[in-house]
């Protein structure tokens, strides 16, 4: 654990340096929050491929969507569902879906912490979503944290440590090892105009433990996984106003690149 002060510290210095990015959580978007609305809050978000955390999950077109109940009257505690389905299969045959479950709490304006619990299924045959077992579940839970540093600094940090699941290497005798398999990304905001939101990206894959990590290509327990930007634009039809996402990203590890083009239906 000795290596993440040092590495939020790097994560800082160089997003500040590109200038750059936007929102904290794609799954959880302000932009795509339903106003006015107290208890239950309902979006759906479709999407040209769908990307996480620098990998391209589906090259498929994909629709997202949450449900999500706030707890409290404030929305410090939220919890809810978030799922997604490719709309058609990769060239692979196989079939992009997943569902996820979390709860959040907003510690302060600034800060807030989460566990999200995640299920992907795309290369699962006959997946159970019931078993949790610590060797054979496929459940991937991660704690989530996130500062923002302020609309004067537009920083935004992000840290999700996995705690438990589908996360660990086997070495020859069969010895399991848990790897906490980490996901860093920093996001700086450096336009923002009434019209468009811009700026750049940078994520970094590690473990803490291991000799491998589950981001990028798995090899090494140290990467960058995830190089890009993000253009944010409002549109407007008819009486309908919704906003347009655009990213641009690059994994070093994998050595791939994608555009991704999203919008939110409501």
């Amino acid at each position: 654990m000795k290596l993440f002060p040092s590495l939020l510290i790097f994560i800082l210095f160089f997003s500040n340096s590109l200038m750059g990015q936007e929102s904290v959580n794609p799954k959880l978007e302000k932009d795509s929050i339903i106003p006015n609305q107290n208890i239950v809050e309902l979006n759906a978000r479709i999407e040209s491929m769908h990307r996480w955390r620098g990998n391209a999950s589906s090259d498929r077109p994909t629709i997202t969507g949450t449900l999500k109940v706030n707890l409290d009257k404030n929305k410090k505690w939220q919890m809810g569902i978030w799922g997604a389905s490719a709309i058609s299969n990769e060239t692979s045959g196989v079939h992009y879906k997943e569902i996820d479950y979390f709860i959040t709490y907003q510690v302060t304006p600034k800060f807030s912490l989460g566990i999200w619990d995640q299920f992907p299924m795309k290369n699962q045959i006959n997946p159970n979503i019931f078993d949790y077992n610590q060797y054979s579940t496929k459940h991937y839970i991660d704690l989530e944290m996130i500062y923002y540093f302020g609309d004067q600094f537009p920083l935004r940090l992000q840290s999700d440590i996995a705690l438990y699941g589908n996360d660990f290497e086997t070495d020859a005798f069969g010895k399991k090892t848990r790897l906490y398999s980490t996901y860093i990304e920093g996001l700086y905001r450096m336009i923002t105009t009434p019209k468009m939101r811009f700026g750049p990206l940078l994520g970094i894959g590690m473990s803490f433990q291991g000799n491998s990590m589950g981001y990028g290509n798995g090899k090494g327990n140290f990467n960058v996984v995830n190089v890009g930007f993000m253009a944010v634009r409002k549109v407007k039809v008819s009486n309908w106003q919704f906003p347009v996402t655009g990213v641009a990203f690059w994994n070093p590890s994998q050595k791939i690149a994608r555009v991704q083009i999203s919008a939110n239906l409501f």
